[in-house]
């Protein structure tokens, strides 16, 4: 009683008498109704409290309005229906229903828009998740983003190099860092399984996982106490080891793990997210102190972890001043602070960028296939909206019900592009062979759904409310009696058409990618390196200490390796090298001959050792003099072009080899006594055949690691297994490492450009197979509309080459607009593609033809096929159709 007594206090009489009906309060109504469906007081107070909160929010300010204005009543003012939420909710349901029966009317047009967008979206979204996995977040750790790399860099060339131990030191006292830590990448011989297995492995210092906040998946991380030596040796393994070679068993934390001669604990398991090196996970983490680990020889990672609110650049110029003249620091090096991305090359991020920009194009080319499709499926409803307009319907209705339309389509290719993404990423981190980790299934969720909303909120507007405004411009009645099936809707034709030439135009631009990159890889895979890599081989072996004790042990067993090796059948030379094929060294000065000024400026002269018999082995033409013989000293060997900018006759005169701080009278000439072929001294991309050379004499170095080079005269992989079964009869606990073909060795060089080649082939098919698949859509739904323009000019004499001439003119005129905007586009963004191009330019006239070419044919395919069957249309039934 009170309460009702309240409200009809605070609700004025115009707004009772309308919605208290036969009750002299709103109060009374609510309650008493509730109260008699459900029988229940407190379900009735609950729907009494909801309903006045509702009408207080939406109802009670405009009735107060009127009562002020003297009006009586609201029953004459319909409020809008997005007034009250249950009336929206209602409409929404009444509408998604109504879309649901047209979706079902056409199955075919509404899968085929479904997976569009799906795909578009979902491969977008996958190469963001990688690109953002890779570049921009490598560092999967909490508060990844204040992770660097601590470096020291050389200032004259740019070098990136091992920080000693002083820059450690001083970084940690600095206020700039949280900690600092080391990484170390290596390999190790597993012990546990059917035979030796070499595995990847990594040395770090004992601070390292607690600086990155590693939660191990189960047990603990190594920490200071791993490294007294009062404990048995420990070591964490990284989960995919756990679950590869130890079957994911829950009791894993304090088993034993043999690797070389050493039983370790198990401590803990690395999660495989948490990557500190994006080439690789290891296998097994080793804890090392820090001075094991900067003063070795081997490539060590200084990483640090940045305080809150610390810019790098303010850590890394508090460290060239604190560090300025130390004694720790080497001479022309300062230290540096390097973005996690430091351990890719720039090909492959430049790759990555260029592969996500791809598949932001392919999303568009989705979007508006799907938005084309739905367009013409709205075009062709002209008679259905003004017979509505016609009944009262009013415009924004109209468009709220195909708004929601659009949605529908829109949320299903939402939750089929969830489904693409996930395979995508995936799929993605296959191809890269390990490079890409698998994304985050959230990260690439949060993009698809995001990609799916902005692409279906497009889609649904150009599709639902383009066609509605053109209706609303027109008369109704005219419209109404002129609303056949050959009605055109002007500006919505216009649309398609502008549609139809944006994926035209994208279809160009990456096809033109794809085939420029293919050329690319072609080239790149037919070079000319200089030397017999197809019939080379190369493997390592590494002596450990506690089987061969001594140096003359080790050197004793390498030699009767290399003696086995050479003595097997298919295998005409060996021999060892103290660097890997392609890997020469940059000089730091620029060599000189005798009479010439040395050069103030740096060369890029590439050095390498050779022993006896390193050429003939590797298959390298002698162009003039000798090669190298036994007591060989202080001579050196060059390549024809160092031969060709010195004057072509260098045999027999002086170099210099500058050094740093060593003045001309104090260097020690070497006397030239050889010219060879070039040979690729780098990366293959970078077709350094072509850079000056020099080779000095080494002696081969048989006393613990070693890299034999085999030449054979019959298949290479056929004679790597006799010779893993010749190494395994010798000592069966030694496994070969790096073992691979030449023929390896070459695809390893190329992997970056084909699986760029490989991802844009790919989303340039799929890209013109979508485009085509709209465009057919899209002519089809077009004749559908003109079949009684079709049937008048067949009965006013038309054959059937002139239908199929005419809806092909018109389906052909926008592909050839879009065509050549496409073009001019690509002249546009081929600087971004020209840095991973090899041997070809990025607008290379032959390449952007065929790319042209290959677009204009299949559309002229999708557009000839409905116009012949328009072709075939009966006259008589065409006129009757209407």
């Amino acid at each position: 009683r009170y309460l009702a007594a309240a409200v009809a206090w605070l609700y004025p009489p115009s707004f009772r008498l309308n919605h208290g009906r036969e009750f002299p309060d709103v109060a009374a109504h609510w309650y008493v109704n509730e109260l008699r469906r459900s029988g229940h007081p407190l379900r009735a107070m609950a729907m009494l409290g909801r309903v006045m909160a509702r009408d207080t929010v939406f109802g009670v300010p405009a009735a107060w309005r009127h009562a002020a204005r003297g009006e009586a009543s609201l029953a004459a003012r319909s409020a809008p229906f997005w007034t009250s939420p249950l009336r929206v909710l209602g409409q929404m349901g009444r509408d998604l229903r109504q879309a649901g029966r047209m979706a079902r009317r056409q199955p075919a047009l509404t899968v085929l828009v479904v997976v569009t967008l799906g795909l578009g979206i979902g491969v977008s979204a996958a190469s963001y998740a990688a690109l953002d996995r890779v570049v921009l977040r490598p560092m999967a750790f909490p508060q990844g983003g204040q992770i660097v790399y601590l470096m020291v860099r050389s200032v004259e060339r740019g070098w990136i190099s091992t920080p000693e131990l002083p820059v450690i030191e001083q970084a940690r006292s600095s206020g700039a860092f949280a900690g600092v830590g080391g990484y170390q990448p290596t390999s190790a011989t597993y012990i546990g399984g059917a035979a030796p297995e070499v595995v990847s492995a990594a040395n770090v210092t004992p601070d390292l996982a607690a600086l990155l906040q590693v939660r191990p998946v189960a047990g603990r991380v190594l920490g200071p106490t791993d490294t007294t030596g009062d404990t048995a040796p420990v070591v964490m393994i990284s989960e995919s080891f756990w679950r590869r070679q130890l079957g994911g068993v829950a009791d894993v934390v304090d088993r034993p793990l043999t690797v070389g001669t050493t039983i370790y604990r198990i401590a803990g398991v690395w999660p495989q997210s948490a990557r500190i090196d994006p080439w690789e996970q290891p296998d097994l983490f080793f804890v090392r102190k820090d001075v094991d680990l900067f003063e070795a020889s081997t490539l060590t990672y200084g990483i640090g972890r940045l305080h809150t609110g610390v810019a790098r650049a303010v850590a890394e110029s508090d460290l060239v001043t604190r560090l300025g003249g130390h004694e720790g620091l080497r001479e022309g090096f300062q230290p540096a602070l390097i973005a996690p991305t430091v351990m890719l090359s720039d090909a492959y991020i430049r790759g990555l960028w260029l592969v996500f920009g791809a598949s932001l194009l392919f999303a568009v080319v989705s979007v508006a296939n799907a938005a084309n499709m739905l367009l013409a499926r709205s075009s062709a409803r002209v008679r259905e909206f003004n017979i509505r307009l016609a009944l009262g319907s009013s415009v924004s209705r109209l468009a709220s019900q195909f708004f929601i339309e659009g949605l529908l389509f829109s949320g299903s290719g939402a939750v089929l592009a969830v489904a693409i993404a996930w395979a995508s990423s995936r799929l993605l981190a296959a191809v890269a062979g390990g490079k890409i980790p698998p994304a985050h299934f959230d990260g690439v969720l949060g993009v698809a759904m995001v990609g799916a909303a902005v692409g279906g909120l497009l889609a649904a507007l150009l599709c639902g409310l383009v066609p509605l405004l053109e209706v609303s411009r027109q008369k109704r009645a005219v419209t109404f009696v002129n609303s056949g099936s050959a009605h055109v809707v002007g500006r919505s034709s216009r649309l398609r058409q502008g549609l139809l030439a944006v994926q035209a135009g994208i279809g160009v631009v990456l096809v033109s990618g794809a085939v420029l990159m293919a050329r690319s890889v072609d080239h790149l895979t037919s070079v000319d390196v200089g030397f017999a890599a197809q019939e080379l081989l190369t493997f390592s072996l590494s002596t450990p200490t506690s089987r061969y004790p001594t140096r003359e042990a080790k050197s004793v067993f390498l030699r009767r390796v290399r003696d086995e090796v050479a003595a097997l059948p298919g295998v005409r030379g060996v021999t060892s090298t103290g660097q890997p094929l392609f890997r020469l060294t940059i000089q730091e000065g620029q060599p000189y001959l005798d009479g010439q000024v040395p050069s103030p400026v740096s060369g890029e002269t590439l050095s390498g050792g050779a022993v006896e018999g390193f050429f003939d082995v590797l298959g390298i033409p002698l162009k003039q003099g000798r090669l190298f013989e036994p007591g060989d000293d202080r001579v050196v060997i060059v390549n024809e072009t160092f031969a060709r900018t010195h004057g072509g006759e260098v045999v027999g005169r002086r170099l210099y080899i500058p050094r740093r701080g060593v003045r001309h009278e104090e260097l020690v000439p070497r006397e030239i006594v050889g010219v060879v072929g070039d040979v690729v001294g780098s990366r293959l991309s970078t077709n350094d055949g072509q850079v000056a050379q020099i080779w000095g004499p080494t002696r081969e170095s048989l006393d613990g690691y070693v890299r034999f080079i085999v030449r054979t005269t019959v298949d290479p992989s056929s004679v790597m297994s006799t010779i893993r079964a010749r190494i395994a009869e010798l000592d069966p606990m030694l496994p070969l490492l790096s073992a691979s073909t030449g023929r390896e060795l070459l695809r390893a060089e190329s992997a970056e450009h084909r699986f760029v080649a490989l991802l844009l082939a790919g989303l340039a098919s799929i890209g013109l197979v979508l485009a085509v698949a709209g465009i057919y859509g899209s002519i089809v739904l077009e004749v559908r509309r003109r079949v009684r323009e079709v049937g008048l000019r067949m009965a006013l004499g038309a054959n059937a080459r002139g239908i199929v001439s005419l809806i092909a003119r018109r389906g052909m005129r926008p592909v050839a607009v879009g065509a050549i905007i496409g073009l001019l586009a690509w002249q546009w963004m081929a600087s971004m593609l020209s840095t991973l191009l090899f041997q070809v330019e990025a607008s290379d006239i032959p390449s952007m033809s065929v790319a042209v070419l290959l677009v204009l044919a299949v559309a002229l395919v999708a557009c000839v096929w409905p116009a012949r069957r328009a072709s075939t249309i009966d006259p008589s039934i065409a006129l009757r159709v209407e």
